[in-house]
Parts: C-alpha cells; sequence; structure tokens
C-alpha cells in the first residue's frame, strides 16, 4: 500500500510533538525520498522507455526521470510475434575504446551510458549509447528498461493527497522525524541514519517480494549500488 505524504508528514510531528512545522516538514520528507530514490535502486521503481535509433546514430538522450539501467533490447519487428534482443552492457570508459569505424553489423552488440551532467528538478542530462548503429532504413526501437525517479513535489509545498512511491511506511515516518531532530538541533539526531538502516528494510521488502526485479529474481548484483548511474 502506498500513503499519502500528509499521513507521513502528520505522524512525524506527532512523534516530535510538533504540529506546525509545515514547510519543514515537506522539505524533510523531500530530502528522505530524494535519497531513497537516487543512492539505491529499487524493482518497484523500474519501468521502460522507447528509445528510437536513426541510422547510423549512437546516441539517444536519456528519459528525464533516468536513475540507472537495467537492460536495453531492440525489438525485432520481422517475425511473428516479434522478439526483444538483449544488447550487453558495457562500461563507458570501454565503450570510448572502441574503434568506430569498424561497423560491420546492422545490429547495436554493446550499449552504455555517458556521465550524468547532473540529476536535479532538470532532469538527466546523460545519453544511451550503442555500438555498432543501425544500419537499415527501418531501424527497429529499443526498449531501456532501467530504475526512474518518481515525482517529488516542489520542495516546500505540501501535496499532502499525493502518495509516496515507497512500500515501508514506518521506515519513512521514522527518516523524517529524523531530519525533523537535524532541523530542531535535537541530539538525537543521526546524520547516516538511513544509510544505517536502509539494509535491513531492503531485506525485509525483499522478503515480501516488494524489492523484486522481473527477470532476475536474487541476482546479488542487482541489488547492489552500482555505478551505472555516474557513466562508470
Amino acid at each position: 500500500m502506498h500513503y499519502t505524504r500528509g499521513s507521513v508528514s502528520s505522524e512525524a510531528e506527532a512523534i516530535i510533538n510538533n504540529m506546525s512545522l509545515g514547510t519543514v516538514t515537506d522539505a524533510a520528507i523531500n530530502r528522505v525520498l530524494n535519497k531513497l530514490y537516487t543512492k539505491w535502486e529499487w524493482g518497484f521503481l523500474t519501468t521502460r522507455a522507447t528509445l528510437t535509433f536513426a541510422v547510423s546514430i549512437a546516441s539517444v538522450a536519456l528519459p528525464t526521470d533516468y536513475v540507472s539501467h537495467l537492460h536495453l533490447k531492440w525489438r525485432d519487428n520481422s517475425g511473428s510475434p516479434a522478439f526483444e534482443h538483449n544488447i550487453a552492457w558495457i562500461d563507458y570508459s570501454k565503450y570510448l575504446l572502441i574503434n568506430t569505424p569498424l561497423q560491420t553489423s546492422n545490429i547495436p552488440q554493446v550499449y552504455t551510458v555517458s556521465p550524468q551532467v547532473s540529476h536535479g528538478s532538470s532532469g538527466s542530462l546523460g545519453n544511451v549509447l550503442i555500438w555498432p548503429t543501425f544500419q537499415t532504413n527501418s531501424s527497429p526501437n529499443c526498449q531501456l528498461i532501467y530504475y526512474y525517479l518518481p515525482t517529488i513535489v516542489t520542495e516546500g509545498t505540501g501535496g499532502d493527497a499525493t502518495t509516496i512511491p515507497f512500500q515501508n511506511y514506518i521506515f519513512l515516518v521514522e527518516a523524517t522525524v529524523n531530519e525533523l531532530y537535524r532541523y530542531l538541533r535535537d541530539q538525537r539526531y543521526q546524520p547516516r541514519w538511513i544509510e544505517a538502516t536502509v539494509d535491513e528494510i531492503r531485506q525485509n521488502m525483499l522478503d515480501f517480494g516488494a524489492i523484486s526485479v522481473p527477470t532476475i529474481g536474487l541476482d546479488p548484483k542487482v541489488f547492489k549500488r552500482h555505478k551505472a548511474r555516474f557513466g562508470s
């Protein structure tokens, strides 16, 4: 079940016995969500986007809500039914070593993600890069399966009726309380509280299937902080 920002805000303020913090609590919730969404990968925050690579073009902009990649597939529509082929991931630095003129195939063999300039309100500024490029006039679409950043309301505004895409309500409340302790300069504030507790929460959610990844299950390579979002 997804809870509203208002319910998280109200309970956090009740715990610290101060129901009038308003926009301070809104900002605290946003800090918590930004950290959770961008520092760890969650199976329930995966989606896919269609990327169209024109003939001989190797680069397409990332979706603006992109956090990190999971798979890139190209869709072969020549048969019935259509079939999706996986494209292998390589590190960005290795991609730069490819001798680009040696494009002997019409089908991409590898892909990477360029380093991002920023990841804020303006969205991601990186690109998906493939090699070799498509060399026909009927280039199939590619499907990027990736971890995405849900919409977070403007900092300092309520949005109390909006739901929070996160499946552990108590954790959100406790994390928000800790952020409010920082604002109040309360000695109970713990600077790295989320980092210290998130692994236990992720394991609990994993036990109930809340962060499982559709095609890989419990592969430990999935449930770790990888560097793809930074282009390495």
